[in-house]
């Protein structure tokens, strides 16, 4: 498709000059003016904005936890001038966020002192633990989910600006087209009237006579009809106000439409929310289906210190030293069909020097008694992706018909507006050998008026066919969003 160019005639701008008012504003003036000034685009602008940052905050990434507990009992026993401070201890988990799930905590453990006979004890400790999973781990809902909403508010947002734009351009070529019908139903009801006057000084017509009247009738009827346009036209003036949010002040320099095209599928809004569709309904059964295929592998650890001090029955201090490590691990799958586990530890007594580890081997099994009802739910996540499928391929199906259907209006504006070249052409030529014809007592005066008059309205209609092809161009920009 080539591109429209847009032939300038020196006559045709001249009269544009002459017929406009001064005041009038370049179509680009309007439409900036009309996208800042506009309530609705107002309202959409800030509904962008608010979407944007709603974007930002569901991008965020998760950072470091950090649970910090504890608590501090103190007990007074006034008979013995004696103070008890004990505590369930201080903890901190940090966790990290990986795939594994790392959790780092340490803790004081259990303290406590009493002041009557200096007596303690302290148990501190550190343990980590993290699961390996096998199979698919990596969940990409959540970036598709924000792919999703960031296409479908940048869609949204510039859609509504073609939309808009469209429509002012529909409300300028509305009252274009008023203007031109004004003008020509004026010149109209001049010719009858001036007709009229000439056929009686002429006593070509009889006043009272058949043709008499119905010469009047015609009259009234152009006046009713010039009424009617000049009520139209204050309807059409408020609705511009409305749309674009200040008075109408006439245009002009109103570009030629670019109707270069070629179909992208890409780049279409609507096929990629589709699709981001289909590939979240895949995410979600390749997800599903894990939950039967992946095993993982937890892991988790951790050495903790025991010292004390006490008084026995005796009267003799004790003291207390203890290092205790332990070890854990289960596998199974994450179905949790079954599973295996185990756990080592060991402490070791400084005060005695003795040595204690124990094993423990532990197991479950299930006969898996939802199976039934996972199966229904795996069965209905695969009929979500039929189902995302099919509609991405309708959208695709329609894609193509709009581009068939917009193709063909491009070569139908096309054709009309070379014709309407052509008769601008036309009666220009005809303007001038009126005027030639005039200079040499060939013509009227009210021949030259009447082809000036030609020329005049192909203002109005070349600035309305001007309107039409960005019409056309501002679909082919919304098949591209």
């Amino acid at each position: 498709m080539h591109h429209v160019r847009i032939r300038s005639l020196a006559v045709i701008l001249l009269a544009s000059l002459i017929m406009f008012p001064l005041s009038a504003l370049p179509l680009s003036v309007v439409v900036e003016k009309a996208l800042t000034e506009s309530p609705r685009m107002q309202d959409l602008e800030l509904t962008k904005r608010d979407t944007v940052l709603k974007i930002g905050l569901n991008q965020a990434e998760d950072g470091v936890g950090v649970t910090v507990s504890g608590d501090l009992t103190t007990t007074v026993d006034f008979d013995k001038s004696s103070t008890l401070l004990s505590s369930s201890g201080v903890a901190a988990t940090i966790s990290l966020p990986n795939d594994g799930n790392t959790a780092i905590k340490i803790s004081t453990g259990g303290i406590s002192y009493k002041t009557s006979d200096n007596t303690y004890s302290v148990s501190p400790s550190v343990g980590a633990s993290h699961t390996i999973t096998y199979g698919l781990t990596t969940d990409n809902r959540k970036s598709l989910s924000n792919r999703q909403t960031e296409v479908l508010a940048t869609s949204t947002y510039e859609t509504s600006r073609v939309n808009f734009t469209t429509n002012l351009y529909s409300q300028i070529s509305t009252i274009l087209d008023n203007e031109k019908s004004i003008k020509k139903t004026e010149k109209e009801l001049a010719d009858l009237k001036r007709t009229l006057e000439q056929n009686l000084t002429l006593k070509l017509v009889k006043e009272g006579s058949l043709v008499h009247r119905a010469s009047e009738q015609a009259i009234q009827s152009k006046e009713t009809t010039l009424e009617a346009l000049n009520a139209a036209r204050d309807l059409y003036l408020r609705q511009f106000k409305n749309l674009a949010g200040f008075d109408w002040e006439g245009v002009d320099e109103i570009p030629e439409p670019n109707l270069l095209f070629e179909a992208d599928a890409k780049k279409n809004s609507a096929l990629t929310l589709k699709s981001l569709a289909l590939d979240l309904a895949k995410e979600d059964l390749a997800l599903e289906k894990a939950k039967y295929t992946n095993t993982s592998l937890g892991l988790g650890g951790s050495v903790g210190y025991a010292s004390s001090k006490s008084i026995n029955l005796k009267n003799e201090t004790v003291y207390g030293n203890d290092l205790t490590v332990k070890g854990s691990a289960s596998f199974g799958p994450t179905s949790k069909r079954y599973s295996i586990s185990g756990s080592v530890s060991a402490s070791y007594d400084f005060e005695d020097n003795t040595f204690s580890p124990s094993l423990t081997i532990g197991g479950s099994w299930s006969n898996n008694p939802s199976s039934y009802s996972d199966s229904l739910k795996y069965q209905q996540t695969e009929n979500a992706v039929l189902t995302a499928d099919l509609a991405y391929r309708t959208a695709l199906d329609e894609y193509n018909q709009s581009v068939v259907s917009l193709q063909n209006s491009i070569a139908s504006y096309l054709m009309n507006y070379s014709l309407l070249l052509q008769t601008i052409a036309y009666n220009q030529e005809t303007l001038q050998q009126q005027q030639d014809l005039f200079a040499r007592g060939l013509a009227t005066a009210r021949q030259v008026e009447d082809a000036q008059f030609d020329v005049d309205l192909d203002v109005y209609s070349l600035n309305s066919s001007l309107l039409e092809g960005l019409k056309l161009e501002n679909q082919i920009k919304s098949l591209h969003l």
